[in-house]
């Protein structure tokens, strides 16, 4: 079927990056995406997000934000509305 050219790029971009992860051509600190998260940490930025935007995160979409600072690599998968461009404005805060 027929997929425009931006979403076909990033697909094929992230499968890369995933061969590549697979394959080992990676060292352990450039997988991360912060140093030495700890589940302090995490909690203090959901915290710092949530006072910010004024509603709390759900459990799962914490568990998401854990997950994706600690696993070398995350797919935030998920319908219409659970949360994933919270998320992913949370982790793009966090990273600059």
């Amino acid at each position: 079927g027929y997929q425009v050219p931006g979403a076909h790029c990033m697909e094929r971009f992230v499968e890369t990056r995933c061969a590549d992860v697979l394959a080992g051509r990676y060292s352990p600190e450039q997988l991360q995406l912060a140093p030495e998260v700890s589940r302090e940490r995490v909690e203090a930025l959901v915290a710092q997000h949530e006072a910010a935007e004024g509603y709390p995160l759900a459990p799962e979409q914490r568990a998401a934000v854990w997950m994706a600072m600690t696993e070398p690599v995350s797919l935030l998968l998920g319908g219409p509305g659970v949360g994933k461009t919270t998320i992913a404005r949370l982790l793009a805060e966090e990273t600059g």
